[in-house]
């Protein structure tokens, strides 16, 4: 009988007949119905207990949960066994004084490019910080450097976004260096000077967006962080205005510089149809070995 109070709602409920009881514990389901113990008048009550499993579900997709390799480091020291695309115009520079090793080191085209940027970034920013030249002459040295460092970065980069299929990371950073060149340009020669207070701004704004869009384009946490170091640098330099010509050319070239010395993460290797299947076979090669020398590391 349900429990009732005295001049409730459920007083009632509580004077059903006995034929109401009964088709209502018809209706029950069996595991839950009493059941009385053999040779014991006392009647008990045994319910059966159901448990319900609760699978715990996310709200972003389960690709996204995946979407960096998290079994590798932000940034660790350059991998020896490369890939065909890594291979192509590798840079090998060893300087040594007797048998005094003073310097010793490799960098794939992805590597100079780096380096290439990074010097052009650091003679613009310098320049504009210790030599007091005019603006017109600055913008045409400026000019020169930019499009002499995109179309470097064409030449040293094509193939190998070609292979990894990236192409569009290229063509962005293509795309944002001359558009910071055009309006780096409006802001001398046509007098914009709002724009031209805050250049080091434009540049760092242009740059966290170029590194966010390689961070997406190779999954890569390394040029995501590096991107938002960048962008977390603009409201700083209002605390270093006189110096802020010095500090936007060592965050920049810094950054690149950085890159270029050290293994970055990135998604894992595919194939593509522009390699030959021994090329294949050789890149599946020099990944085991990668693996292989990981799990020693570990």
């Amino acid at each position: 009988m349900v429990p009732w109070f005295p001049g409730s709602a459920w007083e009632s409920i509580s004077r059903v007949s006995a034929s109401q009881v009964l088709d209502l514990r018809e209706a029950e389901p069996p595991n839950l119905r009493p059941q009385a113990e053999p040779r014991n008048k006392k009647k008990s009550e045994k319910y059966s207990l159901r448990f319900v499993t609760i699978h715990k579900t996310s709200y972003f997709p389960q690709h996204w949960m995946t979407f960096f390799n998290a079994s590798e480091p932000l940034i660790r020291s350059k991998q020896e066994h490369l890939d065909v695309q890594d291979r192509e115009g590798l840079l090998q520079l060893r300087w040594q004084i007797g048998n005094i090793t003073l310097f010793s080191g490799f960098y794939t085209r992805i590597d100079q490019t780096f380096l290439l940027w990074g010097l052009v970034t650091a003679g613009i920013f310098f320049t504009a910080q210790f030599f007091p030249m005019s603006w017109s002459f600055q913008a045409i040295l400026w000019s020169t450097l930019t499009l002499v460092g995109t179309a470097g970065m064409a030449v040293l980069t094509l193939f190998w976004v070609r292979v990894e299929r990236v192409s569009w990371i290229l063509y962005s950073w293509a795309i944002l260096m001359i558009t910071g060149l055009v309006l780096t340009d409006c802001s001398i020669f046509a007098g914009w000077g709002g724009l031209l207070l805050h250049l080091c701004d434009l540049w760092l704004g242009l740059s966290a967006i170029g590194y966010f869009c390689t961070g997406l384009g190779l999954r890569s946490r390394t040029f995501l962080l590096i991107g938002l170091t960048h962008l977390f640098s603009i409201p700083l330099l209002t605390f270093v205005a006189p110096w802020q010509y010095l500090t936007t050319g060592i965050i920049m070239a810094g950054c690149l510089l950085l890159l270029s010395e050290l293994q970055w993460d990135m998604r894992s290797p595919i194939d593509d149809t522009l390699l030959s299947e021994e090329q294949k076979e050789f890149n599946r090669i020099q990944q085991q070995l990668r693996l292989s020398g990981a799990m020693l590391c570990k």
